[in-house]
């Protein structure tokens, strides 16, 4: 219990009620036997990093698999850039109002910091009120794209569908 920090991010118990009726049914899919969409695997691996990440009990490490994470979901390559890339695309998914995205852009950028300052610099991972506000985030957006696997076989259509809300 010493050194269980970063894992005070709450969903308060009607949102996570409600989360658990619409969208873990859709996790059954990783059970069958049926192949895998390309987009169904590439929700699984993510939800693996995501998983090791905030199990880990280093929390350096648990920051840098939570963002690899991200970025697997919601860059389609290497060459896009990853804050506004995935900033943006996780505030589309996880929030309606122009307010709240804005928040989640700004609180990704923050978490990306902190990733930057201990992949680079071997700094400390020092926010606490950063990193649980980008946890919750990332299970609520990690949550959307599992919702979302039925309607998409391919990664890039999910992409489509988030860049289209975005730019209109």
């Amino acid at each position: 219990m010493l050194h269980s920090g970063f894992f005070n991010w709450k969903v308060p118990f009607a949102e996570l009620d409600e989360l658990m009726k619409q969208g873990f049914r859709n996790c059954a899919a990783f059970f069958e036997k049926a192949p895998l969409s390309e987009f169904k695997q590439r929700v699984k691996k993510a939800i693996d990093a995501y998983s090791q990440g905030v199990a880990s009990y280093d929390t350096a490490n648990r920051l840098i698999y939570a963002m690899s994470a991200a970025e697997h979901l919601l860059l389609r390559d290497a060459s896009e850039p990853i804050q506004t890339g995935v900033g943006e695309r996780m505030a589309f998914l996880i929030a309606t109002e122009a307010e709240d995205r804005r928040a989640t852009v700004g609180n990704f950028k923050k978490a990306y910091a902190l990733r930057s300052k201990q992949v680079h610099h071997l700094g400390g991972v020092d926010d606490e009120e950063v990193l649980a506000t980008f946890f919750r985030n990332m299970w609520v957006m990690l949550f959307q794209a599992m919702q979302a696997m039925p309607r998409f076989e391919k990664h890039s259509d999910f992409l489509d569908a988030i860049d289209r809300v975005k730019f209109t």
